[in-house]
């Protein structure tokens, strides 16, 4: 079962709103509470659901409604039926009146109603779906209610994908100083999009999330390890795959910032499909979903296409060196465990092989310093190497949401020479000092050249 419904643009939420209050025994409090509520800015009309108080809540109420008839409504219960059903009851009735927003609140003024506007404003904005406010200075905010609306829905269903709602790459900063304020600050949601989805019972087979693009073609495959029985998260960061990581341990090209893996190259705002799949997909799901750019910046479609591509070129260039240094560590391992058993078995022309080991391993060395800092890769004491400047040129690229700029494509236009180079001077070695020293070796086992995946 696969969704296409878009989910709903939150940005929208600008009607009309109302409190529903439950009162019991409330006849002291419910006047003021009104008053206050119906002269705060936001305009709010009150819903009151009372239940059969016997110090005359409801006619206080009543006669308040005389005042405000448009604005407040009386309902009344024939008896004491418990605070939650009063919820209920008021949340119908305001469904029904065609109130987009609903809040909530006790009548015997815990709550302080001055709070209610501030509440509001995150769904006004369309950042929240939900917003719940605590008795102390804290807010409490749900980006997503899409799970808790159609869990019904889903509960009848062995895999269901809930609308994912519009995600935006957001262009964010950060510094280390004047943190101020930010240490008291709430966990925010993940950056990118936030895929929900309900299983009815715990997968035996592995979990996935593929994202496909308009045209089918898949962008990014993410692994959902910790899936259970009930609603499960899997979010995404808008990005292509990374760089192909490094198979023999040491630095790794990609740039992914100072506490980040290698970043992938971001994606073109347009309609994107997240299926999930359990198993080989013999169950699956999924929903349509947009992606849009940083509404606080002007970019074109052009330019975020420029954006993407420059990105991508460099998480190439960044899997094409990090091939390149497992190679060149592969082969030196060989030659340093072959050296041993040259020096072991007794080769007749021991010097001569010697002397070929040694001419391998100096220019692999010297291939590798052009690759990566050499050790004791002292960071910024040691001038950066194509590693880390492939990594800085990633890091600054993808990371900030503009058009490339000429500096900055002619940088990669210099890597892009300088990799195919030292591509052509480890092929050199491979094809001159390594396949001598094979032809050399006798009984000892030959050097295995590792295999390099074409990188376009």
């Amino acid at each position: 079962m696969t969704s296409d419904t878009m989910a709903t643009d939150r940005s929208r939420r600008s009607g009309p709103a109302v409190v529903v209050i439950p009162t019991y025994n409330e006849a002291a409090n419910v006047g003021n509470v009104l008053d206050r509520v119906l002269n705060l800015p936001a305009g709010l009309s009150a819903i009151i659901v009372d239940d059969a108080s016997p110090d005359g809540t409801a006619s206080v109420v009543k006669a308040i409604a005389e005042k405000y008839p448009e604005r407040v409504s009386l309902i009344q219960r024939p008896a004491k039926s418990g605070l939650g059903t009063a919820y209920l009851t008021g949340f119908q009735a305001a469904l029904q009146a065609g109130f987009e927003l609903i809040c909530e609140m006790d009548a015997d003024l815990s709550h302080n109603p001055e709070d209610l506007p501030r509440l509001m404003v995150p769904i006004r904005n369309g950042e929240a779906d939900l917003v719940v406010g605590t008795h102390g200075r804290g807010a409490w905010i749900l980006d997503d209610l899409a799970a808790v609306q159609q869990l019904a829905q889903a509960m009848q269903e062995d895999l269901f994908v809930f609308p994912v709602e519009e995600a935006t790459h957001w262009q964010s900063w950060n510094s280390d100083a004047s943190a101020g304020q930010r240490t008291y600050m709430g966990e925010n949601p993940e950056d990118g999009a936030s895929i929900n989805f309900f299983l009815a019972a715990k997968p035996v087979a592995a979990v996935k999330v593929r994202i496909t693009d308009v045209s089918g073609e898949l962008v990014r495959e993410l692994q959902v390890s910790d899936a259970e029985a009930g609603v499960n998260r899997a979010g995404w960061d808008l990005r292509h795959t990374g760089p192909t990581p490094r198979q023999a341990g040491g630095q790794t090209g990609g740039g992914g910032g100072r506490f980040r893996g290698g970043m992938g190259a971001p994606v073109v705002p347009g309609n994107y499909t997240a299926t999930v799949l359990v198993g080989d997909g013999d169950l699956q799901d999924g929903t349509t979903f947009q992606v849009r750019g940083d509404p606080r910046i002007e970019l074109s479609t052009a330019g975020y296409q420029a954006w993407h591509d420059a990105s991508q070129s460099l998480v190439d260039l960044s899997s094409q060196a990090n091939q390149m240094m497992d190679q060149v560590a592969k082969l030196q391992d060989q030659l340093r465990n072959l050296k041993e058993q040259v020096r072991d078995a007794g080769v007749e022309n021991r010097a001569a092989v010697g002397a070929q080991l040694d001419s391998a391993m100096a220019q692999l060395e010297e291939l590798d310093n052009k690759l990566q800092r050499p050790p004791p890769r002292m960071g910024y004491r040691q001038y950066p190497r194509l590693n880390e400047e492939v990594g800085s040129l990633l890091r600054s690229v993808a990371g900030t949401q503009a058009l490339p700029t000429e500096a900055q494509m002619t940088v990669l236009s210099e890597l892009r020479s300088e990799a195919a180079a030292l591509s052509r001077e480890l092929d050199g070695i491979v094809a001159g000092a390594i396949r001598d020293l094979n032809g050399m070796l006798g009984d000892l086992p030959a050097v295995v050249v590792p295999r390099r995946e074409l990188i376009p």
